[in-house]
């Protein structure tokens, strides 16, 4: 029996866990990371048009969570979090691209829709 447009329509809105992973930062030590839920993506995106140098510390505001899964900075916090050194940031960074399955011509593309000049992290 096929399925029904309303349980098509169950399944594709059905809650679905977001990916977590634990990274490790020089001086911060283990940092859990996890994947957005598509407002917070539209949401980050919508900050790096307001903020668009401030990639990386944006991108670790938005996903460094707790071992819950709640989210740990607000975006009060990237101009703190870009005054740290690139050794922090970077695996933390670079953690929330994977588990937010993003990669070099998706970030490319969002650095051109926000701005074209250089990044300050």
């Amino acid at each position: 029996m096929a399925e029904t447009r309303e349980q098509l329509r169950e399944r594709l809105l059905a809650d679905v866990p977001l990916a977590r992973r634990m990274v490790h930062a020089p001086e911060w030590g283990a940092v859990w990371v996890r994947e957005l839920a598509g407002f917070e993506r539209e949401e980050l995106e919508e900050h790096l048009t307001r903020q668009p140098n401030r990639t990386r510390a944006s991108y670790v505001a938005a996903h460094v969570c707790d071992a819950d899964g709640k989210r740990v900075f607000t975006w009060k916090d990237v101009h703190a979090l870009c005054k740290l050194p690139p050794r922090i940031l970077n695996p933390v960074f670079e953690a929330a691209l994977e588990v937010s399955a993003m990669g070099d011509k998706e970030l490319e593309e969002e650095a051109g829709n926000s701005s074209s000049g250089p990044e300050s992290s």
